[in-house]
């Protein structure tokens, strides 16, 4: 199977967007979603995508996957933080 992912692989050009992904999770039509953590996904120009961890390799089309994409921020060392919200109380009485 790994070598039929890489001769496919070899005709596609165009990589629109390359990098580290959290979660990428597969949804078909009728079926439970399944997904992959902490893996590198390449996406092509033709709708390809391309998703390999330690443990699996893959390829599916854009329109039957989400993908979670890592980021970090450059210079910010902090911690990350939870922000609640809470909501204005009524200063009008409710109507009887």
């Amino acid at each position: 199977m790994l070598k039929s992912i890489q001769l496919m692989l070899r005709g596609l050009k165009g990589v629109v967007r390359e990098g580290t992904a959290d979660r990428v999770v597969f949804l078909y039509p009728g079926e439970e979603g399944t997904y992959i953590e902490n893996c590198h996904v390449r996406v092509y120009s033709s709708g390809i995508v391309h998703v390999n961890n330690r443990y699996e390799d893959t390829m599916c089309h854009i329109s039957n996957c989400e993908i979670l994409w890592s980021f970090t921020k450059d210079g910010d060392d902090r911690p990350p933080a939870v922000r609640l919200l809470r909501a204005k109380s009524d200063t009008q009485p409710s109507p009887p």
